[in-house]
């Protein structure tokens, strides 16, 4: 699915880009997906032209599936046998401590890096607040030609939130983008007037594949 809108440059923060490959299992049914998020600050940068330019420049791998092991639900589930661990107050709004294991439903853990540190939160849900689902997510600054990778696990066996899980994470799934390609492509001849995004999705949900492209005023199945 791909959806474009536009809004006033003042209401945004730059040119930027993020990508997300991503594997659930829940009731014994997989789903994978690829997710493309775009925002830009040149006219008409959100065109059917300017999509086919950003497809042709990243290269996605998602093997993700090879961690379903981790994502299968232990009925015996044990809220002490998730990690915890943290180094930021960042996202502490969500989980819990460490002593409250009786009340945790669901492992989680989220490690964000940036050029300047590494974030992690390692600890667990009161509440099951999705899909177990693990992740990779890449950010792109394209005005600063910087790249922030970041991953995640929401799982409920022993020891499925380790931060050993985000090299196999790694192994299983890439997210490739070339940066200079696609700048070649989409930087002659455009002013600066709005703010475009747009988002695409490709994903299998239960065994059924779908690609949706949608931008403003136009659509594709």
């Amino acid at each position: 699915m791909v959806y474009g809108f536009q809004y006033w440059k003042a209401d945004v923060l730059g040119h930027d880009l993020q990508a997300t490959v991503s594997f659930s299992y829940f009731d014994s049914q997989p789903s994978w997906s690829n997710i493309i998020i775009y925002r830009c600050l040149t006219d008409q940068c959100n065109s059917p032209a300017r999509l086919k330019s950003l497809l042709e420049s990243f290269k996605f791998v998602n093997k993700l599936e090879q961690l379903q092991y981790l994502l299968e639900k232990d009925e015996a589930f044990d809220g002490k046998q998730c990690l915890f661990f943290s180094n930021t107050t960042q996202y502490q709004m969500f989980s819990l401590k460490k002593s409250d294991p009786p009340t945790c439903k669901q492992c989680m853990t989220i490690v964000n890096m940036t050029p300047k540190k590494k974030v992690i939160e390692a600890s667990c849900y009161s509440l099951q607040t999705s899909l177990n689902t693990v992740n990779q997510r890449v950010e792109f600054d394209i005005n600063d030609r910087t790249r922030s990778p970041n991953w995640y696990i929401a799982c409920q066996r022993a020891n499925c939130n380790t931060l050993d899980v985000g090299d196999l994470i790694y192994q299983n799934s890439l997210i490739d983008f070339n940066l200079e390609k696609f700048i070649d492509k989409t930087s002659a001849g455009l002013s600066i007037r709005f703010s475009s995004s747009f988002f695409i999705v490709f994903q299998n949900a239960f065994n059924k594949i779908q690609a949706f492209l949608m931008v403003p005023g136009q659509k594709w199945n």
